[in-house]
């Protein structure tokens, strides 16, 4: 009997002990992609030479990120060139530093000009909609 009651026992820190951790790595992989979006963000107001508060309200009121850049003074396929410039030399940095390899650098450079493209005229959801209740 007093078997049985230390494998339950172990059965169950054993439980404790994975479940937490699996926890733990879906919140930083969560926080990890906010923080890319966050620095991305910055980079866009940056290159926009707008102000976070100015940026939010274009998007508040609907623009497209293509009309905010246009808004802006600016076309997106220099705002395009001029990001993936200064993301490359942050990823170069990374890799000159052994964060990263080469490969995953051109990986995460492939992707860029489509993820760019994307999101030009995405326009988001309507935060109105999201919180009526019938």
């Amino acid at each position: 009997m007093r078997k049985w009651i230390i494998y339950v026992i172990a059965a169950l820190m054993t439980v404790l002990v994975v479940t937490s951790s699996v926890y733990a790595h879906d919140y930083k992989e969560g926080c990890h992609k906010n923080h890319h979006r966050t620095e991305a963000k910055q980079a866009l107001i940056d290159e926009l030479g707008l102000t976070k508060k100015e940026f939010n309200t274009y998007r508040e009121e609907g623009n497209t990120l293509r009309q905010i850049i246009i808004k802006a003074g600016k076309t997106p396929e220099e705002v395009k060139k001029s990001l993936k410039k200064k993301h490359e030399e942050s990823l170069q940095k990374k890799v000159d530093e052994d964060w990263m390899t080469e490969k995953k650098k051109q990986a995460i450079l492939e992707k860029f000009d489509e993820h760019f493209e994307r999101h030009l005229d995405y326009k988001g959801r309507d935060k109105s909609s999201t919180n009526k209740k019938d």
